[in-house]
């Protein structure tokens, strides 16, 4: 009888490693494929990634980024001036540059430009748009705030253009007076 029972004893043992060893196994396993794996990351993320690496420089040193990427920008597109080029995000990091520098006139410039050609592209990049959106007004309302004879009328309009941006941005319908 005592044998019967040590002879269960051991069974029991042997089942409980059995069973330990391939939990065990399986856990080793799924370890191993989660180190494996690799994190897939998508085209937009990465592009949106290079983008804010981009503006980061431009916001670093806006002098700096115009000198180098300006040359690479007319080597790549065969243009003799940044506002020739096409690419809308070329524009809007150069308008940004500008308007870093205080050249409030040409950023608005490029800042319009790049909003055209953003327009023109089938499909619309709608981070680029909205900031484009944004930093235009900006630079509207900035050329409104620098005062200067004969420039009334030019202000107008540039608050104006501001607000209608704002208004597309918001996606608000906004009611002009008829004059």
């Amino acid at each position: 009888m005592l044998r019967f029972f040590v002879f269960l004893l051991f069974l029991g043992v042997a089942a409980a490693a059995f069973y330990a060893g391939m939990s065990y196994q399986k856990r080793l396993s799924a370890l191993q494929n989660a180190a494996n794996a690799q994190p897939t990351t998508s085209p937009e993320a990465d592009r949106a990634t290079q983008f804010e690496r981009k503006r980061s420089a431009v916001d670093s040193d806006p002098q700096k980024w115009m000198n180098d990427n300006l040359p690479l920008e007319f080597a790549r597109e065969g243009i003799t001036k940044a506002t020739d080029s096409k690419d809308p995000e070329f524009l809007y990091l150069y308008g940004r540059a500008l308007m870093l520098s205080g050249n409030h006139r040409d950023a608005m410039h490029a800042f319009d430009l790049a909003l055209n050609n953003l327009r023109a592209e089938p499909k619309l990049n709608l981070p680029l748009s909205a900031e484009l959106k944004l930093a235009e007004a900006s630079e509207a309302l900035k050329l409104k705030d620098q005062g200067g004879a004969g420039r009334s009328q030019e202000a107008a309009m540039a608050e104006q253009k501001a607000v209608q941006l704002l208004d597309e941005l918001l996606g608000v319908k906004s009611a002009t007076p008829a004059k």
